[in-house]
């Protein structure tokens, strides 16, 4: 079982609506796959966490890398795990323009001089993921 963590620049202004569309999209296809994971959309950028067998989570980040709705797309981490950090989603989505950032774990640390989600390290990823675990 892997852990793959990406960050990306959406190519378009991204709604509410398209939020939920994915959301809902990622539900079903990856819950017939067993992958779990969260996706934060911040500002034009995402940051998007999955988990699950190797050759179903390589397979689906191939199919984000021809996803055209965003461009610019780092894979920032992927290695083995043992246990699941977000097994109780099958995907979630959180909209970080609705939350007080000086409030998320991680997020201060690298949001203090110009937000670039490209030039974020593995570690604060993982960070701001992880506070979103249990919301």
């Amino acid at each position: 079982m892997i852990q793959l963590i990406y960050v990306s620049t959406a190519a378009r202004r991204i709604s509410k609506d398209d939020l939920q569309a994915i959301l809902l999209t990622s539900i079903h296809h990856n819950s017939e796959k067993k992958i779990t994971g969260l996706l934060l959309y911040d500002q034009g950028t995402f940051c998007q966490v999955l988990e699950g067998e190797a050759e179903d989570v390589h397979a689906l980040f191939s199919k984000i890398l021809e996803d055209d709705r965003h461009t610019s797309i780092i894979k920032i981490f992927d290695d083995e795990i043992q246990t699941r950090d977000f097994s109780s989603w099958s995907m979630n989505c959180i909209n970080l323009d609705h939350y007080d950032k000086k409030q998320i774990s991680g997020y201060k640390d690298f949001s203090e001089a110009i937000h670039n989600w490209n030039f974020v390290n593995p570690l604060q990823a993982k960070e701001v993921l992880m506070h979103f675990k249990t919301r």
